[in-house]
């Protein structure tokens, strides 16, 4: 789920003017201006793999885990438009250590509805419940109603796809659509035979029909690694996922659910799960961008209609992994990532600020106090810029 901007206004275009005029003129010198463009801010202690969402009144919604990484809870945090801090967390799920925090490629998701509606999804951990019938890991749903002071009861929306391994992705469209999409390989099937899962909401969450397969072609899906889902402004419900056809051709698809075949964006060839995670932001005129990593370097991705071009965070990178984006009003983008982690070590955040060809408007950024199963999330408030919080 990627966040839903504000409408462009010529007020929030002179808001915006000055910080612009810095960027600018940081590309003519070479000087970075990241650092006076883009607020960072570090989560409490224990807090990692947070997902934010700006929505249509300009108010923040976060969720993260926090706490053993086998066996987390899941939290959320809110901002009211125009303040600056953080709400007190209330934890999401209703049975505690639900939440899987290690590997860092299953932490939660979070929409936002046009009512206010908050919607987080999950994979749980191995004590969480309800469960598939096969008792295999669930992916679970809680919602918080707008005005509400507590979520509702998790639920699992897994009834037939099961092998949930790495990735869940919630996403929401204008009319309130939801749709939890993860990547499966029932009956046990290795990772050649997995695929691109669906289940949707018609009513705000309150029921779930049972999940369809989104991928007919025999591409696999790379079993521990993450994926991204959003709605884009045509109403069609997009996924950014790395597949595994043969076990080996670890190759990264943009899906549409009603159209087939996906389309490759990437080839790798490799014989096992690097444990990718992705970033998908629709764009209004019906392009996106995406995001994820290869070989240990980060590649971003403008996709249209009739092509797509790469560009990459210049210098130098140390294992370049886990992409966030955020996009502001006049089209700069923000690129966060990771550097430097490996199993059960944190390492550096890192950030880049890139025109809307994919020319940088900074130098790299970084903070080296990135947690163990961390990963960062970017979103563009109208009135504060840009936001990452890791």
């Amino acid at each position: 789920m990627r966040p839903a901007q504000s409408c462009r206004t010529f007020s929030h275009l002179c808001f915006l003017w000055p910080a612009l005029a810095i960027l600018v003129a940081a590309h003519a010198t070479g000087q970075a201006a990241a650092d006076e463009r883009v607020a960072v801010t570090r989560l409490p202690e224990g807090a990692v793999q947070p997902k934010a969402v700006i929505d249509a009144s300009g108010n923040l919604h976060l969720a993260y885990l926090r706490g053993e990484a086998s066996a987390s809870d899941v939290y959320y945090s809110h901002r009211q438009a125009g303040e600056t801090e953080l709400s007190d967390p209330i934890r999401v799920n209703s049975l505690e250590k639900s939440g899987l925090a290690t590997g860092s490629v299953r932490g939660p998701d979070i929409a936002v509805d046009s009512d206010g509606t908050v919607h987080i999804a999950w994979i749980g951990s191995q004590q969480a419940e309800p469960r598939p019938e096969d008792g295999s890991l669930p992916i679970l749903y809680a919602k918080l109603p707008e005005g509400d002071m507590e979520f509702t009861e998790q639920r699992n929306v897994v009834s037939w796809a099961t092998g949930v391994d790495g990735g869940a992705s919630i996403a929401v469209d204008k009319s309130g659509k939801l749709a939890i999409v993860w990547h499966a390989g029932p009956n046990h099937a290795e990772e050649s035979a997995r695929s691109i899962y669906a289940a949707y909401s018609q009513d705000k969450g309150e029921s779930w029909g049972r999940e369809e397969r989104l991928v007919r072609e025999e591409l696999g899906a790379c079993s521990c690694c993450d994926l991204a889902a959003a709605f884009a402004a045509n109403g069609q419900l997009q996924f950014l996922y790395r597949a595994a056809k043969g076990s080996q051709h670890r190759d990264v698809y943009l899906g549409t659910a009603s159209e087939s075949p996906a389309r490759q964006l990437q080839a790798w060839e490799l014989n096992s799960c690097p444990m990718s995670t992705f970033a998908l932001y629709p764009l209004p005129n019906e392009e996106a961008i995406a995001a994820w990593d290869r070989e240990g370097e980060l590649f971003a991705m403008r996709i249209t209609a009739d092509g797509k071009s790469f560009w990459q965070p210049t210098g130098d990178g140390n294992n370049r992994r886990h992409p966030a984006i955020a996009v502001s009003n006049e089209g700069v983008v923000l690129v966060a990532w990771t550097e430097g982690t490996a199993w059960a070590r944190g390492g550096d955040l890192c950030w880049q600020l890139f025109d809307k060809s994919g020319e940088p408007l900074s130098e790299v950024n970084r903070r080296d106090d990135l947690p163990v199963w961390g990963t960062p999330t970017a979103v563009f408030d109208s009135e504060q810029g840009f936001q990452i919080y890791y």
